[in-house]
């Protein structure tokens, strides 16, 4: 079989080495990289402005952000998305032809890969990642520009079959739609019956922290049984802009010794953590909690 050649267009890229930063379009590339030569350009409205080409893990990857963000670059900024997907359009041209281009992002990457479709002749995946997915659709200008590349792309592809729910109950109709799930290395994050129980009593949560993920709902579903769980602990892995809920939920109910907040960490870290854990909690119920 003929190799092809692809193009990812990120939302998220780690920024350096070991880095858990989009870390999952690196799992996306390397589940085709024994069919796939794969080049990743990164695009960037705001940080530390320029161009630049590296190589991670055999893959190619071309980073251009556009500017510092200032306050009035800020409200500036859907102008300068369309300069940016200029720029973006220009470098795509300099790189190999792509046979394939795979978009993370229907708003903004996603209407980049349209774009490069008609100019490259070359059918486009997007993925999306976003939940709740009303993050899209709750003004006018995201909503349109979501369904429209959404529509027209070849294939579009969910992370769960929650996500794909939610989109088709917005009204948006995509050609094809297929839930890929994030790709995970059962290499790294496989089972281990050695640790005995007693080095297992543990119970963890990883995710952003943010409400819809449920960081501090589980937190307080723990706190309220902690005591007939003979002796398990909490951990909490991840960052955002719930943490700081968490912790002082954590200090107001005296569960210090009994919550470890790891912050962000790289998957080695987390396999880690799993190895020590006998219940993994994943998105507790949106229902609120009854004190």
């Amino acid at each position: 079989m003929q190799r092809k050649k692809l193009l990812v267009l990120p939302g998220l890229f780690p920024k350096f080495k070991g880095d858990a930063t989009g870390i999952f379009v690196l799992d996306y590339i390397d589940c085709v990289k024994h069919y796939c030569d794969t080049t990743v350009l990164f695009l960037r409205l705001f940080g530390e402005p320029g161009l630049r080409h590296e190589e991670i893990n055999g893959i190619k990857v071309v980073r251009y952000c556009l500017a510092k963000q200032t306050p009035l670059l800020k409200l500036l900024k859907p102008i300068l998305y369309i300069l940016l997907h200029r720029k973006g359009i220009a470098l795509a041209k300099q790189l190999d032809r792509p046979d394939v281009i795979h978009a993370h992002g229907a708003p903004l990457n996603g209407a980049l890969a349209l774009k490069l479709k008609k100019i490259f002749n070359a059918p486009v995946v997007i993925t999306e990642h976003t939940g709740p997915f009303s993050k899209l659709t709750k003004n006018f200008f995201t909503r349109f520009a979501t369904k429209k590349t959404i529509e027209a792309c070849n294939v579009f592809l969910t992370v769960s079959n929650d996500l794909k729910m939610q989109v088709l109950a917005s009204g948006i109709k995509p050609k094809c739609t297929l839930v890929s799930f994030n790709p995970v290395d059962t290499t790294l994050f496989a089972i281990n019956n050695n640790t005995p129980l007693s080095e297992r009593k543990r119970i963890s949560f990883c995710a952003r922290l943010e409400d819809y993920k449920g960081g501090l709902r589980v937190v307080k579903a723990y706190s309220l049984v902690k005591e007939k769980l003979e002796g398990f602990k909490l951990c909490i892995i991840g960052n955002g802009p719930e943490e700081a809920l968490i912790k002082k939920f954590i200090l107001e109910n005296n569960l210090t010794n009994n919550v470890e907040m790891i912050g962000k960490a790289v998957k080695s870290d987390i396999a880690d953590v799993y190895n020590r854990t006998s219940f993994f909690v994943f998105r507790v119920s949106m229902k609120p909690l009854v004190w």
